[in-house]
C-alpha cells in the first residue's frame, strides 16, 4: 500500500506516495490531496509571518502574491 489513489479537486482521482512506516493497530492513511497554487497563502501570511491584513491585500492588488 506504498502508493495510495485520492480524490484532487481539480483534476480527479491521483496516485501519491503513502507514508513509508505503517502500524497494525493504527494504519497510516494519505487524507488530503497536495494543495492548489495558493491555498494557503493567507494562513502563512497571517499565522507564521504575523502579516496584518492590510499589507496581505497591498501585496494582492500589487501584483506580488
Amino acid at each position: 500500500k506504498m502508493v495510495q489513489t485520492i480524490e484532487h479537486p481539480t483534476v480527479g482521482e491521483i496516485q501519491l506516495v503513502g507514508p513509508a512506516v505503517t502500524y497494525s493497530n493504527t494504519p497510516a492513511k494519505v487524507y488530503l490531496p497536495p494543495p492548489l497554487l495558493g491555498q494557503h497563502t493567507d494562513e502563512v501570511l497571517k499565522g507564521i509571518l504575523d502579516m496584518e491584513q492590510e499589507t496581505i491585500d497591498s501585496l494582492y492588488s500589487s501584483g506580488v502574491i
